[in-house]
């Protein structure tokens, strides 16, 4: 099985060779964008933490990345486009470079 993100009007699939995690739009909490070290190359990861305290991680080499990550501004108000944290998570090359890209917005939370 192929790593892979799938998705839905209510949510999305995280599905890897020894697990599948299915998050709706509306349980995310937080995500955030990093980059790790693979020691000849750099991979362009993702957490996104759900309301329950879960996360789920993925990464760009998965199927449905560019998918994913293109329309999570279209279900996460407030979202980051691709575009806006790209560069900040790519470069300089090597580094961690961790950013948030989206945190919920609760009622009634100062």
């Amino acid at each position: 099985m192929n790593d892979k993100i799938s998705l839905d009007p209510e949510g999305f699939e995280v599905s890897t060779n020894n697990r599948q995690d299915y998050v709706k739009w509306r349980d995310v909490e937080s995500v955030f964008a990093y980059k790790s070290d693979l020691f000849t190359v750099d991979l362009i990861c993702m957490i996104v933490e759900k309301q329950d305290s879960k996360v789920v991680n993925m990464h760009e080499d998965m199927d449905g990345w560019r998918e994913f990550v293109d329309v999570l501004p279209n279900h996460l108000h407030g979202c980051r486009k691709f575009d806006d944290w790209f560069f900040a998570v790519a470069f300089p090359a090597f580094e961690t470079n961790p950013i948030q890209i989206y945190k919920a917005l609760h009622a009634g939370n100062d």
